[in-house]
């Protein structure tokens, strides 16, 4: 799942996510991500750095893995690895980029 409430940059996300051949829903706001949450558990959540926090409390008691994003990230690739450590169960910057 992808939360970003910028149709540009929720684009990027997306093709990056194609480029890993990952599957994609797109929602525009942590709401949204809630929302379809209680119907559908992703696999993983990538979202800005600044909702991490909010979307884990409102995800309690499940436990998603989330990949935090900021304007500054670089490669495609790294974020691509980011989240396939994420779904294999290691930490992501929340899954920070650099930790």
């Amino acid at each position: 799942m992808v939360v970003e409430p910028d149709l540009e940059r929720r684009g990027v996300t997306e093709a990056v996510l194609a480029m890993g051949h990952f599957a994609v829903a797109p929602v525009v706001s942590v709401d949204g991500a809630l929302a379809v949450c209680k119907g559908l558990i992703p696999a993983v959540i990538v979202c800005a750095d600044a909702d991490v926090d909010r979307l884990r409390a409102g995800l309690a008691p499940l436990i998603v893995p989330l990949v935090s994003t900021t304007p500054d990230d670089g490669e495609p690739d790294d974020l691509i690895e980011r989240i396939r450590r994420a779904v294999r169960g290691g930490s992501a910057r929340s899954e920070a980029a650099g930790s």
